[in-house]
């Protein structure tokens, strides 16, 4: 058995040369050629994270309850950035909703970004129905500005977002507040203005035309709750918890 040493900021890690370039394409790509140099220095590579993939490349297996959120995060980087397959759809395998319970929303949200980043489809879904039902939870909260803009459209697009329009729009306002340049004013495209009542949309008013989200035109008719038929966003799924606002005035 040849072996590869490794030094990782403070950290030396041994494999067998032949495992690691099985086991994904990074590991090909920097061992398949290499003759007579045992001894590689990785530099800015985490420690943690790389001492479990090499973990995963002698067992097969990962101590995900051990990790916080930060570390699974820096880990599930370097599985896409090291094309390791196999050590992602183990992640995603056992990304369960009470694993993702255990994690601070902010890694929730980055873990999220990074699927998204790599068009890795089931762990976006587990990120996405993992907030959404966290929703009520995070909406006021610190953590939801900090939200990458394509995880807020990802949220807010979802028929099964339980919740008021007129919430989800505060909701978004005060995460804009955080997050200020034009690009990001795109968001209130997927704001669905014929859920929110006449009276509701006085609250809206304001921003709205000082942020030109909306025409002129659509200003007036959404005031007088006129919409066209490309504006007829579908329902949303009701909210569980009953507010005393929003109020309507059908």
């Amino acid at each position: 058995m040849e072996e590869v040493t490794f030094i990782v900021e403070d950290g030396v890690f041994a494999a067998d040369k032949a495992k690691l370039i099985d086991s994904c394409a990074f590991f090909e790509a920097l061992l398949s050629e290499r003759v007579g140099d045992d001894l590689i220095e990785l530099r800015a590579t985490p420690m943690m994270a790389f001492e479990q993939v090499i973990n995963f490349v002698k067992t097969g297996e990962l101590n995900m309850d051990s990790m916080n959120g930060s570390q699974l995060v820096d880990l599930l980087s370097l599985a896409f950035e090291y094309k390791y397959i196999t050590l992602v759809d183990y992640i995603s395998l056992n990304l369960t909703f009470n694993r993702l319970d255990k994690l601070d929303v902010v890694s929730v949200g980055k873990i999220f970004d990074l699927a998204s980043l790599n068009l890795f489809t089931d762990i976006i879904q587990q990120c996405l129905d993992f907030l959404e039902n966290q929703w009520n939870q995070i909406k006021k909260s610190i953590e939801f500005t900090s939200f990458s803009k394509n995880l807020i459209i990802s949220l807010i697009k979802r028929d099964s977002l339980a919740e008021y329009e007129i919430y989800i729009f505060l909701a978004v306002q005060r995460w804009y507040m955080k997050n200020q340049c034009d690009d990001n004013l795109f968001v209130f495209n997927f704001i669905r203005w014929n859920l929110i009542s006449k009276s509701q949309f006085s609250s809206c008013y304001k921003f709205v035309r000082e942020k030109n989200i909306l025409t002129e035109d659509q200003i007036e008719r959404f005031q007088n709750g006129i919409f066209t038929a490309e504006e007829q966003c579908p329902q949303r799924a009701l909210p569980t918890i009953k507010y005393e606002f929003p109020e309507d005035d059908d």
